[in-house]
Protein backbone atom coordinates (compact mmCIF):
# COMPACT_ATOMS: atom_id res chain seq x y z
CA UNK A 1 0.00 0.00 0.00
CA UNK A 2 1.25 3.50 -0.79
CA UNK A 3 0.32 7.06 0.10
CA UNK A 4 -0.70 9.38 -2.77
CA UNK A 5 2.89 10.73 -2.90
CA UNK A 6 4.24 7.19 -3.43
CA UNK A 7 5.54 6.61 0.09
CA UNK A 8 5.17 2.93 1.04
CA UNK A 9 3.00 2.22 4.09
CA UNK A 10 3.71 -0.77 6.33
CA UNK A 11 2.96 -2.02 9.82
CA UNK A 12 5.42 -0.42 12.24
CA UNK A 13 5.92 -0.67 15.97
CA UNK A 14 7.96 2.37 17.03
CA UNK A 15 9.80 2.33 20.35
CA UNK A 16 7.45 2.53 23.30
CA UNK A 17 4.38 1.26 21.43
CA UNK A 18 2.90 -2.11 22.32
CA UNK A 19 0.76 -2.61 19.21
CA UNK A 20 1.61 -2.22 15.53
CA UNK A 21 0.19 0.76 13.64
CA UNK A 22 0.24 1.91 10.03
CA UNK A 23 3.31 3.98 9.34
CA UNK A 24 6.34 4.54 7.18
CA UNK A 25 9.76 2.97 7.48
CA UNK A 26 12.88 4.70 6.16
CA UNK A 27 16.43 3.37 6.43
CA UNK A 28 18.28 4.99 9.32
CA UNK A 29 21.06 6.29 7.09
CA UNK A 30 19.76 8.68 4.50
CA UNK A 31 22.71 8.16 2.16
CA UNK A 32 23.38 5.73 -0.66
CA UNK A 33 21.80 2.76 1.13
CA UNK A 34 18.40 4.46 1.32
CA UNK A 35 18.62 5.53 -2.31
CA UNK A 36 19.53 1.98 -3.39
CA UNK A 37 16.65 0.48 -1.37
CA UNK A 38 14.15 2.86 -3.03
CA UNK A 39 15.51 2.02 -6.50
CA UNK A 40 15.27 -1.72 -5.87
CA UNK A 41 11.72 -1.35 -4.57
CA UNK A 42 10.76 0.68 -7.65
CA UNK A 43 12.12 -2.08 -9.90
CA UNK A 44 10.25 -4.76 -7.96
CA UNK A 45 13.44 -6.42 -6.65
CA UNK A 46 13.55 -7.64 -3.06
CA UNK A 47 16.00 -5.34 -1.22
CA UNK A 48 17.23 -8.18 1.00
CA UNK A 49 17.10 -11.95 1.20
CA UNK A 50 14.81 -13.56 3.80
CA UNK A 51 17.78 -14.59 5.96
CA UNK A 52 19.18 -11.09 6.29
CA UNK A 53 18.14 -9.23 9.44
CA UNK A 54 15.92 -6.19 9.05
CA UNK A 55 18.12 -3.11 8.78
CA UNK A 56 17.92 -0.34 11.34
CA UNK A 57 15.25 2.13 10.31
CA UNK A 58 13.28 5.13 11.40
CA UNK A 59 9.67 4.03 11.92
CA UNK A 60 7.11 6.83 11.95
CA UNK A 61 3.41 6.22 12.65
CA UNK A 62 1.02 7.96 10.28
CA UNK A 63 -1.35 10.60 11.68
CA UNK A 64 -4.57 9.12 13.12
CA UNK A 65 -6.72 10.61 10.38
CA UNK A 66 -4.56 9.02 7.65
CA UNK A 67 -4.47 5.65 9.45
CA UNK A 68 -8.28 5.71 9.75
CA UNK A 69 -8.75 6.48 6.05
CA UNK A 70 -6.32 3.76 4.97
CA UNK A 71 -7.82 1.18 7.34
CA UNK A 72 -10.74 0.66 4.94
CA UNK A 73 -8.37 -0.35 2.09
CA UNK A 74 -6.23 -2.89 3.99
CA UNK A 75 -5.90 -6.52 2.95
CA UNK A 76 -7.71 -8.81 5.45
CA UNK A 77 -4.52 -10.29 6.94
CA UNK A 78 -3.05 -6.86 7.78
CA UNK A 79 -6.38 -5.64 9.17
CA UNK A 80 -6.43 -8.71 11.45
CA UNK A 81 -2.94 -7.88 12.75
CA UNK A 82 -4.05 -4.34 13.59
CA UNK A 83 -7.17 -5.54 15.40
CA UNK A 84 -5.27 -8.13 17.43
CA UNK A 85 -4.95 -7.22 21.10
CA UNK A 86 -1.33 -7.04 22.10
Amino acid sequence: MRLPDGTPVTLVQPNGMTRPVLGTREPADAGDTARRARALAAWGVAPRTPRQPVAAAIETPLPLRTRTALAYELPPEIAAQLRRRG
